[in-house]
């Protein structure tokens, strides 16, 4: 289980990067910033979501 809540904090770090290096990115190309975090925050909420089923049939299969 603490491997699990480690996996999880690794990933929200790297995403943070990813996010900032994109938004590095799409400065220079001049698309709105609101689109790229509302996508961003879309996929972040479908991750979480996958993440946290995963934990739940873990959870009941023991």
């Amino acid at each position: 289980m603490v491997l699990t809540y480690t996996v999880a904090l690794i990933v929200v770090f790297v995403v943070i990067e990813v996010f900032r290096r994109f938004l590095y990115v799409y400065e220079k190309i001049d698309i709105p910033v609101e689109y790229v975090v509302v996508f961003l925050i879309f996929a972040l909420s479908l991750i979480l979501d996958n993440m946290m089923s995963e934990v739940r049939k873990l959870r009941e299969g023991k």
